[in-house]
């Protein structure tokens, strides 16, 4: 029973922090050549790095403290 609980934990895990950020990324077309590794590789990341930079107005500090 705890292997089963394990197993829908890291499925659930993959699809809330990589499977929907992905789709969300491809379906806005979001190509950026800057951080084109880190957007596929984490997109929960990269999501969460635009969101921060549109509220700060892209001051560094702000971001990267978030």
């Amino acid at each position: 029973m705890g292997i089963s609980i394990n197993v829908t934990f890291l499925l659930a895990s993959l699809i809330v922090f990589w499977i929907i950020p992905a789709i969300g990324i491809a379906k806005k077309h979001l190509v950026d050549e800057r951080f084109f590794i880190r957007q596929w590789l984490f997109p929960m990341q990269y999501w969460l790095q635009l969101l921060f930079e549109r509220i700060s107005g892209n001051r560094r500090i702000v971001v990267r403290i978030f």
